[in-house]
């Protein structure tokens, strides 16, 4: 029986592992991922075979949180070559007039159809990916690739990560359309592993820590990226800080938060997520002259978009006007359209920054509906989406400076 592990898309292979030696790629799946293959193998109560399977669009977005990027791919695309130069002999003058360079090896594998190409193609026809990239790739693409080269790029893609393998032929937009697949089921079969043991969380050191101003924020940011990030939402987990007891609520305890995770050098992902009112928006401030280290970012709620009016009142009776940098919580990124009209309270004014603090009015209202929401469909989630991408794109920053330091 065989006790290969492989990781392809559509019949082309990335990684392949066999016995106790395979590697792990429980971090591009989810356990709504697991699907049974070759129902017929449950005769007589034999076991479900079973593997992961994911759209290649939502397995790209967790890579780039686990900071798979061009700068990483590059990194160990460079390692390799040199490693496959230092066993070439001949010239050296020679060696490096042929040497590889990472844009055409990134332009080979983004032509690589994987719905085409598989192992009887590349090693029967081609006798292997030096022949595919000489023979086929090179002259569809007119690139001037030398025998030497190709060979190169073979040696490098049998050697290269799967991670990188994959944000390669992502480059090809077409391969997207496909699913990647992770098949254990062989694996299992034979006795070597257990499919718990391929279906597992992210792991710890690859999650990221989201920590908002009140309980009110990671409630709201957790059921939001459950609802429209669903393919990926797994990688953040909150502090609720009222059920933890968490001893720094608010814009100032969160800002001496960030001043104690730099003393005793946290080295979990971390976001500080400051409200973009006048309060946070002061502590935001002083937070960001703080020596944080790569690990931890500080940020604001983004601005709502220029001309999103609200209603105010305050010292100066009633208004209208903005709330950027003055009022807006995360209360105000929800739909408002479930209740009364909106309305900003002004309360105190901020000397740091020179302006009044406002709240929205019955905002539990507005969370509650949020809260107890059952139809998304009829939901505006377009503003809450501008928090959504916010925090993921500062996460991905995280993530690739990450892997640019282990680089």
């Amino acid at each position: 029986m065989g006790t290969n592990v492989s990781l392809r898309i559509d019949v082309f292979e990335i990684h392949a592992g066999r016995n106790e030696w395979c590697q792990d790629y429980s971090g591009l799946f989810q356990s709504g991922d697991l699907v049974e293959v070759s129902r017929g193998d449950r005769i007589n109560g034999a076991p479900a075979r079973c593997v992961l399977r994911k759209p290649f669009g939502d397995v790209l977005e967790r890579l780039t949180l686990l900071g798979i990027c061009e700068q990483s791919v590059k990194i160990e695309f460079g390692k390799l070559a040199e490693e496959h130069s230092s066993l070439t002999e001949g010239d050296v003058d020679a060696q490096e007039r042929e040497q590889l360079q990472f844009d055409v090896f990134r332009s080979l594998l983004a032509a690589i159809d994987t719905s085409s190409v598989d192992d009887s193609r590349i090693y029967g026809t081609y006798e292997g990916y030096a022949g595919l990239f000489e023979q086929e790739i090179s002259p569809a693409l007119s690139l001037n690739l030398t025998h030497e080269q190709a060979e190169s790029a073979g040696e490098i893609l049998t050697y290269m990560g799967g991670y990188s393998v994959l944000w390669l032929l992502a480059q090809n937009e077409s391969n997207l359309r496909h699913d990647v697949i992770w098949d254990f089921a062989d694996h299992v079969a034979a006795g070597y592993s257990t499919t718990e043991e391929h279906v597992r969380p992210v792991r710890r050191e690859d999650r990221f820590l989201i920590v908002a101003e009140g309980s009110s924020d990671s409630a709201i940011l957790e059921k939001a990226f459950r609802l429209r990030r669903p393919a990926f939402y797994d990688f953040f987990y909150f502090i609720d800080t009222e059920r933890e007891r968490f001893p720094y609520p608010g814009h100032g305890g969160l800002k001496n938060f960030c001043r104690g995770l730099i003393t005793i050098n946290l080295l979990n992902q971390t976001v500080i997520l400051f409200d973009n009112d006048a309060a946070g928006l002061s502590s935001f401030n002083e937070a960001t002259e703080m020596a944080l280290p790569t690990n931890i970012r500080v940020l604001r709620l983004p601005d709502l978009p220029q001309g999103t009016l609200f209603a105010t009142i305050g010292p100066d009776g009633e208004s209208e006007g903005e709330i950027n940098g003055r009022a807006a919580a995360i209360e105000t990124y929800l739909d408002l359209s479930i209740g009364p009209p909106p309305r900003i309270r002004w309360k105190q004014f901020e000397d740091v920054i020179g302006q009044y603090h406002g709240e929205l009015e019955s905002k539990q209202m507005y969370a509650q509906a949020f809260y107890e929401l059952r139809d998304p469909g009829n939901y505006d989630f377009r503003k809450l989406e501008l928090v959504l991408n916010t925090i993921t794109d500062t996460c991905i920053g995280i993530a690739q400076a990450r892997a640019g330091a282990a680089g």
